[in-house]
């Protein structure tokens, strides 16, 4: 299960394992799209069968990617740039981001 909050990031629980992520954006310049980015690139790591926090980070990326751009799917987006994205989310979470800064 994923849930979405918004500016908050999202919450995922899966078998024993329950964890938040953070949305990590913070040059928003629109939302449309942000939830689908979040299941798209939750999803893509699911696929390439990594663990449930990768998956989390790959949809904050994606997330965050989608919502830096004026458009509803950026036309820019591409796996090397959604990894560049996933292992600077993963830096972030790991150095404790605070969401509120």
């Amino acid at each position: 299960v994923v849930v979405t909050d918004g500016a908050r990031g999202h919450f995922t629980s899966i078998g024993e394992q329950s964890f938040r992520t953070p949305a990590i954006s913070k040059r928003i310049v629109n939302v449309s799209g942000a939830g689908d980015a979040l299941l798209a690139g939750f999803l893509y790591g699911v696929r390439s069968g990594q663990s449930p926090v990768f998956a989390s980070h790959a949809g904050a990326a994606a997330s965050s990617l989608t919502v830096e751009s004026k458009y509803d799917v950026r036309p820019d987006l591409s796996e090397d740039l959604l990894n560049k994205c996933i292992m600077q989310t993963q830096e972030l979470v790991s150095d404790g981001f605070d969401e509120n800064n």
